[in-house]
């Protein structure tokens, strides 16, 4: 299978959005190339708290949020914590360069987690996985027809 056929799975309506929460922005910049093919919009956060203002602008655009795990300032860890009590209930996929996550995510939380560096289609898996699982579907805006 090519790397347009693997990508095309993970497609997903128009308009579902998803957030990139890392502190560096080559991360930041390959997880947008592999998503924006799959039809999803991305926002970006280079840090917890500007993810945060974004998720309150738009709480109910995201369907997943991808973040960092380790970062200054707020952490992946405390940022999927509130992710996860937000009303909305975005998706939340932990990615880090860590092996594992042993003593790092929210408590009693079992959250899917990605390692740094990965390959797009790893990326592409990972956010397939999630759609297969998603339920209810992200609530997303009707685009008027001209």
């Amino acid at each position: 299978m090519d790397m347009d056929s693997r990508l095309s799975v993970a497609r997903w309506p128009q308009g579902a959005t998803v957030l990139i929460v890392d502190d560096d922005p080559g991360v930041r910049a390959a997880a947008r190339r592999v998503l924006l093919p799959g039809g999803f919009q991305v926002l970006e956060a280079s840090d917890g708290a500007s993810a945060l203002r974004i998720l309150q602008q738009h709480p109910r655009e995201i369907w997943l949020v991808l973040t960092e795990l380790i970062m200054g300032g707020m952490s992946g860890r405390e940022l999927a914590a509130r992710v996860l009590a937000a009303p909305s209930r975005p998706q939340v996929l932990l990615m880090s360069a860590l092996p594992d996550l042993d003593g790092l995510a929210p408590a009693g939380a079992q959250l899917p987690y990605l390692r740094k560096p990965f390959a797009p289609e790893q990326l592409a898996l990972r956010v397939q996985e999630l759609l297969l699982r998603a339920s209810p579907a992200p609530t997303l805006t009707p685009r008027r027809s001209h």
